[in-house]
């Protein structure tokens, strides 16, 4: 009976132990730890060459696929956004909590989308058409896992509007009175993660850059104001003691209702800052803002068009009286009161070597610019002033075909294509300035410029160029602040 104790005791001695081992558990399988979230910020952007002026989508959701095949969405909705003005830079959609995992592929839904190109008709002309599009499968491009990790990710949502909307020419699609013609459209866009820095310099790690809108709430306390796009997004932001202010001495002189033009970068917690905070018109009274290109200068009788357009705030008489966001195909302006001013973030302008000025006797068509109106009446015989007319940063689409230096700067001569706004428009009747070489602009860069294509610009690189366009003596010149990799033309 001995060996029988024995073994007895050793089983008590094991049953013990594993006892110990497990805390004393009943033996049930432990489950895994929870998955881990992020916040994503999603950033919208654009890459196209200049054949449309703007394109409007909205999006109804956005979802990512994991390697496993689980889908979650990112957001559910619907946003609407125009993607032309982000060509090359990047806007804040939109934070959204997700898992933190490798994601394969994504999906997006458009449950609307309008394109509008700008042309002269057979006469002379100017034709501001409107296209509305069948929406056909639209394709998200992932071009590699893209990896959601840590407290805050960022991924840009880029509109390849050359692939998205495919025609010959814009005559090709004329519209009968003013009806949106009908087309059909594929929106396609690429998407790719963002690491942002914790000093952002540019669209590749964080920073948004000439971004407008309205002031729609300031917390000094909080040391933080919020801001509506003029695309209807809405954003808050933080500001501290490195945020540059022009127009205003500081974040307490910011009010409700108050334009402004934004630099801002999406820190590394996920949240935004502002890091240059500019208005352009302190007066809030019965305000309205309009932003896009010049298409037509009559220089006789003090009046530009500008379009096509986005548009926001007390826009009585485009929508129904209300304040809101919305886009216009063309609008009329009397400047013949109007202050001329350009954009403050180009601190540059004085040494450049060329006189950069911007006035009423060398705007042109094809500048971009932000007008403010405090007046909206808009009928047949009566033009409503524009109150400020400022000259802001745009893209254009080229190829170099020369390589020079000034003063400093390197200058890139590079031609336009014949459906650019600057070549097209500019053989308008009428003009009392007019362009010597519309098809050539001459590009200034300096050290502070982003450099951010993948070849070296040479003679024959189709590049993309951003920046200040201005008309010296009826030469094109552009004080460029960022090189892109171009679109084919």
């Amino acid at each position: 009976m001995q060996p029988l104790r024995t073994c007895c005791y050793l089983a008590l001695a094991l049953s013990a132990l594993l006892s110990a081992c497990s805390g004393g558990s009943s033996g049930t399988a432990t489950s895994p730890p929870p998955a881990q979230n992020t916040a994503l910020t999603v950033l919208i952007s654009s890459t196209s060459n200049d054949r449309q002026s703007q394109f409007t989508a909205t999006m109804a959701n956005l979802t990512l696929t994991n390697q496993s095949g689980h889908t979650v969405n990112v957001f559910s909705t619907p946003l609407s956004a125009e993607f032309m003005h982000l060509n090359g830079d990047v806007a804040p959609l939109l934070t959204a909590t997700v898992p933190q995992d490798v994601y394969v592929s994504a999906a997006i839904s458009i449950t609307g989308a309008t394109f509008t190109c700008v042309t002269l008709d057979a006469s002379g002309g100017l034709e501001l058409n409107e296209y509305a599009g069948d929406i056909s499968n639209p394709v998200v491009n992932v071009a590699g896992p893209v990896t959601l990790s840590g407290a805050s990710s960022s991924l840009v949502l880029s509109l390849q509007a050359s692939q998205s909307a495919i025609f010959s020419s814009c005559n090709s699609l004329n519209t009968a009175q003013g009806v949106p013609a009908t087309t059909g459209l594929t929106p396609t866009f690429t998407l790719g993660s963002t690491v942002p820095a914790s000093l952002p310099t540019n669209s590749n790690n964080g920073a948004a850059m000439n971004l407008a809108g309205i002031i729609t709430s300031v917390d000094t306390a909080a040391s933080q104001f919020g801001v509506s796009s003029q695309d209807g997004l809405a954003w808050t932001l933080s500001a501290n003691g490195t945020t540059v202010f022009q127009g205003v001495a500081n974040l307490s002189a910011l009010a409700v209702g108050m334009p402004v033009i934004l630099d801002m970068s999406v820190k590394q917690d996920g949240s935004l800052a502002a890091t240059r905070v500019a208005v352009p018109d302190a007066n809030t009274a019965s305000l309205s803002t309009f932003q896009g290109p010049v298409a037509q200068v009559d220089g006789s009788s003090s009046m530009i068009l500008l379009g096509p357009l986005m548009a926001q705030g007390q826009i009585r008489s485009v929508v129904v009286s209300t304040t809101s966001t919305t886009t216009i195909s063309g609008l009329y302006f009397d400047v013949s009161s109007s202050i001329y001013q350009t954009s403050s973030r180009f601190t540059n302008l004085s040494s450049l070597p060329f006189t950069a000025s911007f006035n009423a006797t060398n705007i042109v068509p094809g500048q971009s610019v932000l007008i403010s109106n405090h007046q909206l009446n808009f009928t047949a015989s009566n033009r409503d002033p524009a109150t400020t007319i400022t000259l802001v940063p745009q893209t254009i689409d080229g190829t170099v075909v020369g390589t020079s230096s000034a003063g400093g700067f390197t200058v890139y001569t590079v031609a336009l294509a014949s459906y650019d706004l600057f070549p097209n428009l500019a053989v308008q009747a009428g003009q009392t300035v007019a362009l010597q070489n519309p098809a050539t602009i001459f590009v200034y860069a300096d050290a502070n410029t982003q450099m951010l294509n993948s070849a070296p610009a040479a003679a024959g690189s189709v590049l993309r160029f951003n920046g200040l366009v201005f008309d010296d003596n009826g030469t094109l010149r552009m004080d460029c602040s960022e090189v892109s990799d171009g679109v084919p033309l």
